[in-house]
C-alpha cells in the first residue's frame, strides 16, 4: 500500500478521532433529514451507515506501512552499530528471533582508533564486511528460527542501485538496508561524511511522482524526508575539490584519519544491503 499525498500516517489517537468524526457526520445527516426534511425512512439510516463505512474504508489510505519487527528492536546504544541494529530489525521482520546485542559479536567493526589526539573512535562494518559475515550470520540464525520465518539464504551488498529498484524492494516488502552519507560538513575542502544505515519502508506519491521517502532509523523512529533529500544522502556522494592543494590535504587526512570514505572505490552512492531467499 502506498501513502497518497495529503493523507499522512496516523496513530491510534488520530484513528479514534476519525471514528468519532465519521459517527458525528452520520448523526448530523440523520438529524437534518429527520427534523428539516421530515424523512424518517430507511433511506436515511442507510445513508448514515454508508457514510460510516466510507470513512472506515478511507482510513486505510491514511495508514503508514509498519513492517513487523522494525519497531520492536531496542534503539542503537553506541556510536558505531547502526548497521548491526538495522540488520537486527530486518531479520526480526523476516521471522528470526535475532538479538541486537548478540549480533554485535557477529559483525566486525571496520575501524577502531584509540589515541590521545582523536580519543576512542569506532566505525561499524561496511556493507561488504556485512556481506562477508554471511557464514557466521547463518550459523547464528540456525538457532533463531521461528514458525513464521522467511528463510534468508544470502546477503548481497550492491552499489549504484537505481531509485526505481529501491521502490520495487519496498513494494515487495523486502527489508533492504540503505547506506546514507549525511555529509555533516566540509573542512579545508574535505568532505567529512557521516555514514548511517536506514531501512526504507514506504514512499509517498503526488500526481504520479514520488515526493517523500519514509525510513526506519536505528533509534527506533520512522522518519520521512523529501525524495530530493533522500537521494542526496543515498546517491550523491560526489566530493568537489577546489584545487590540487586541497587534493593533497584530502589525501593526507584520509590516510591519517579515515576522513573521506567516499574516495573508497568499494563504497559508492546507491548502496543497498539486500537479503536473498
Amino acid at each position: 500500500m502506498r501513502t497518497i499525498a495529503g493523507k499522512a500516517g496516523i496513530d491510534s489517537k488520530t484513528e479514534l478521532w476519525l471514528i468519532g468524526f465519521s459517527l458525528a457526520i452520520c448523526r448530523v445527516i440523520y438529524y437534518v433529514t429527520v427534523n428539516f426534511l421530515g424523512n424518517q425512512s430507511m433511506k436515511t439510516v442507510r445513508l448514515s451507515l454508508l457514510v460510516t463505512v466510507f470513512f472506515f474504508l478511507a482510513m486505510d489510505s491514511f495508514a503508514v506501512v509498519h513492517v513487523p519487527g522494525y519497531d520492536i528492536v531496542e534503539p542503537q546504544d553506541d556510536d558505531w552499530s547502526c548497521g548491526v541494529n538495522q540488520m537486527t530489525r530486518a531479520l526480526v521482520s523476516l521471522g528470526y528471533a535475532a538479538n541486537y546485542q548478540e549480533l554485535k559479536e557477529v559483525f566486525p567493526r571496520s575501524l577502531q582508533i584509540n589515541s590521545k589526539f582523536l580519543g576512542k573512535c569506532e566505525f561499524g562494518p561496511t556493507p561488504f564486511q556485512i556481506e562477508d559475515t554471511l557464514p557466521y550470520l547463518l550459523e547464528y540464525l540456525d538457532s533463531k528460527k521461528t514458525e513464521t520465518v522467511k528463510h534468508m539464504s544470502a546477503l548481497k551488498a550492491q552499489t549504484k542501485v537505481s531509485f526505481d529498484d529501491l521502490l520495487n524492494f519496498i513494494d515487495a516488502g523486502v527489508p533492504t538496508i540503505a547506506l546514507l552519507n549525511l555529509k555533516d560538513g566540509v573542512y579545508f575542502g574535505v568532505n567529512f561524511p557521516n555514514l548511517h544505515y536506514v531501512i526504507p519502508t514506504d514512499y509517498q506519491i503526488e500526481q504520479d511522482e514520488v515526493t517523500t521517502i519514509q525510513f526506519m532509523d536505528s533509534n527506533g523512529v520512522e522518519e520521512r524526508v523529501s525524495k530530493s533529500q533522500f537521494l542526496t544522502w543515498w546517491q550523491d556522494w560526489s566530493v568537489n575539490l577546489k584545487n590540487f592543494r586541497m587534493q593533497i590535504i584530502k589525501g593526507v587526512l584520509k590516510y591519517l584519519f579515515w576522513a573521506d570514505i567516499t574516495a573508497d572505490p568499494h563504497l559508492e552512492g546507491g548502496t543497498l544491503i539486500i537479503p536473498e531467499f
